[in-house]
């Protein structure tokens, strides 16, 4: 992903869960961001043809320690749960396509 597409992924994500983030750097897919008093976040999700799906918001509970997070968005070791959503239906958290500035899964093939 670009930079332009990460942060409105992540200016949305702030919106969504109440906490201003700004973007540090992309872990394997995973957003890390940092909020005003220097909690570490990480924003679990992934692109598909519908757009960015946001799995889950997890905040390190530890600095400088290894933790992680679960393959379905919720907090694993060392992380506490900020935000957890369904992958689909009434529950879920889509950033639509057209709000992304990504080509249409149409115009990609």
């Amino acid at each position: 992903m670009d930079e332009a597409t990460i942060q409105i992924i992540v200016r949305k994500v702030s919106h969504r869960i109440g906490i201003p983030l700004t973007f540090e750097r992309d872990q394997d897919g995973n957003l890390i961001c940092c909020d005003t008093r220097g909690f570490r976040y990480t924003v679990v999700g992934y692109l598909w043809p519908q757009g960015f799906v946001v799995r889950g918001v997890i905040r390190q509970t530890r600095r400088f320690v290894r933790w992680s997070w679960l393959c379905n968005g919720q907090a694993g070791n060392r992380g506490r749960q900020v935000g957890w959503w369904q992958e689909s239906g009434e529950h879920s958290f889509v950033i639509p396509r057209a709000e992304l500035d990504l080509p249409s899964a149409t115009a990609a093939r």
